[in-house]
């Protein structure tokens, strides 16, 4: 029988696989949605302003109430499926400047929900998730990363430049 870590290992690479996979999926079918959604809200919104450039009349209230809400609606279904998009970030310590290892995963989207044991994000490595809100950052069921700590970035764009590791640190932050 293999030890347990083994097992363990095994299974968290299998479910993460799983979760990558899946996300793909749902990503590229809500892109799909979005898409058609935004091409059906176009052509009605140059559908009203061919009506109003045909018959060389000012909309009515009414036209012009339906072609603002076309465009609300576009705007608003493009930023309800912007937090879905899995981005790529990375864990950086520049400004902070902790003496740790690395950042901790939360188990909420709350800044001491960790224990001591829990998982860490190494500083300058690259993790991938979904934007939930301004503050956090889902990479997996029940593991949140903060976009900042005590107000100094820790999440930045994937493409932010690298520094070298510090020697002498602690655990996590």
């Amino acid at each position: 029988r293999p030890p347990r870590a083994e097992t363990d290992t095994k299974h968290v690479l299998e479910t993460t696989e799983f979760i990558r996979t899946q996300q793909a999926a749902t990503q590229e079918s809500l892109a799909e949605i979005v898409a058609t959604l935004g091409r059906a809200i176009e052509e009605k919104f140059e559908n009203v302003k061919a009506l109003r450039s045909e018959l060389g009349q000012q909309l009515t209230e009414a036209e012009l109430r339906r072609a603002n809400l076309a465009v609300e609606l576009k705007q608003k279904v493009d930023s309800a499926f912007k937090p879905l998009c899995v981005v790529n970030f990375k864990v950086d310590n520049t400004v902070l400047q902790d003496n740790t290892m690395g950042l901790g995963f939360r188990r909420t989207m709350q800044l001491d929900h960790m224990k001591a044991n829990d998982p860490i994000a190494p500083w300058d490595s690259i993790v991938s998730g979904q934007r939930v809100n301004d503050d956090w950052v889902q990479v997996a069921r029940e593991k949140f990363l903060p976009m900042r700590i005590r107000g100094c970035p820790v999440l930045v764009g994937a493409d932010g430049g690298s520094r070298p590791v510090s020697r002498g640190k602690t655990p996590r932050s």
